[in-house]
């Protein structure tokens, strides 16, 4: 029998190697699913929200962040502006099922409203496996100086997945702040 000249041997160890620790030709890697993923619950809630065309040309201003939930899928959040006067909302996504909503307002394609009926917030952050923290808004009862300027300290909630619904907890506005 003849054998293959060493170099080509080489490089057909090294492919086969490539091809099983990268998967087969076709696999989607994980941060590509997720990208996938991010893409497509963007576009549900451009879409629910009617492209926001109200106060946008060029559809809802959104943000995303996603972490792994744990359970072999992502946990993700879609922020949205509402409306132009900084309403804001957070579409929660387990991969591409909607599981729950924060913010302003319900939507009903979306689940049941997480947390604080409040209309602004400054950040969503990855707190853990399965995890988003959200930083709310608070302001003054007694100086209200309108929905652009929240004067209150900022309070924080934690949403995490369990693999079937989402388990919120948080703090409330201290004596003498609200949401609004």
């Amino acid at each position: 029998m003849r054998s293959l000249p060493r170099d080509i041997s080489a490089i057909l160890a090294v492919t086969a190697v490539l091809i099983v620790s990268c998967g087969s030709p076709g696999t989607t890697s994980a941060p590509a699913r997720t990208a996938q993923d991010i893409a497509a619950d963007k576009a549900a809630v451009n879409a629910a929200f009617g492209g926001c065309k109200s106060f946008s040309r060029t559809g809802c201003p959104l943000t995303a962040t996603s972490a792994p939930d744990g359970h072999g899928g992502n946990l993700i959040a879609v922020g949205v502006q509402v409306t132009g006067d900084d309403y804001q909302a957070a579409i929660f996504f387990d991969n591409t099922t909607a599981v729950g909503q924060a913010g302003a307002s319900s939507y009903k394609p979306f689940g049941p409203r997480l947390g604080p009926e409040a209309n602004k917030y400054a950040r969503i952050a990855v707190a853990g496996t399965g995890k988003l923290e959200m930083v709310w808004f608070t302001w003054s009862r007694s100086h209200f100086s309108g929905f652009c300027c929240p004067n209150g300290p900022p309070v924080t909630w934690t949403y995490q997945w369990n693999g079937h619904a989402i388990q919120v907890s948080g703090q409330q506005p201290s004596a003498g702040y609200a949401f609004f």
